[in-house]
């Protein structure tokens, strides 16, 4: 069952649903990109423990896309954001790696597809406002080979997914993921059409104008 939402689905943003639905687009998302990455680089995923609340902690998977000849060279940095990015002591951590990625030779791609909690990807809030930019979901992305610009898609609930172009330094060319495909392969293969209860309402609230779209949209 496809999903009735023409890109990120609302009610997934639920905190008990949330780390399963991650894992599977993440471990997506690695397998499209080694479908289309060149010979000498290989994407795989990485676990990142970190610290949520008191002694509390997460595993937060994470894609490298490396040198598969010097395997320690990572060309870009993928991270699709989770709601422990985005508050308390989690933001301070991830915000602290953000700052060690840009500041090295590796690119940054961020996917925050939640509505709630502190803006947490790299480009500015003011960047963004200073454009004229409205958006429920944020993408962003820092490309060493342009380091003083970031790229960004600021998506709106009725937005398709971009495709992005996925940098790997200057030894290679850029290659494409096409978020939207492989988040209706996320969904199908999570059976979110089962799991999740369109007849409550989201856990985000939604304003009066977008509950009367998602009625029209599951009809």
């Amino acid at each position: 069952m496809p999903s009735p939402f023409p890109g990120m689905d609302p009610w997934l943003e639920n905190r008990i649903l949330w780390q399963g639905f991650h894992n599977v687009f993440i471990s997506l998302c690695m397998a499209a990109l080694n479908r289309a990455l060149p010979e000498g680089v290989v994407a795989t995923t990485e676990l990142r423990i970190q610290r949520i609340e008191g002694s509390a902690e997460e595993r937060q998977a994470f894609i490298t896309l490396r040198d598969a000849l010097y395997q320690e060279r990572v060309l870009t940095v993928i991270e699709i954001l989770s709601p422990s990015n985005k508050t308390g002591r989690g933001y301070e951590q991830y915000r602290a790696k953000q700052d060690e990625l840009l500041e090295s030779e590796t690119s940054l791609i961020e996917i925050d597809l939640l509505r709630a909690g502190a803006h947490t990807v790299a480009v500015p809030v003011s960047s963004l406002r200073e454009r004229g930019a409205q958006w429920e979901y944020l993408i962003c992305l820092h490309d060493v080979t342009d380091r003083w610009n970031f790229q960004v898609w600021p998506l709106l609930l009725a937005d398709r997914l971009p495709t992005l172009p996925i940098p790997l330094g200057e030894d290679y060319s850029p290659v494409t993921l096409d978020l939207q495909a492989v988040f209706s392969e996320c969904y199908d293969t999570g059976r979110y059409g089962a799991l999740l209860r369109y007849q409550e309402p989201p856990e985000v609230p939604l304003s009066d104008e977008q509950v009367q779209w998602a009625q029209e949209q599951r009809k």
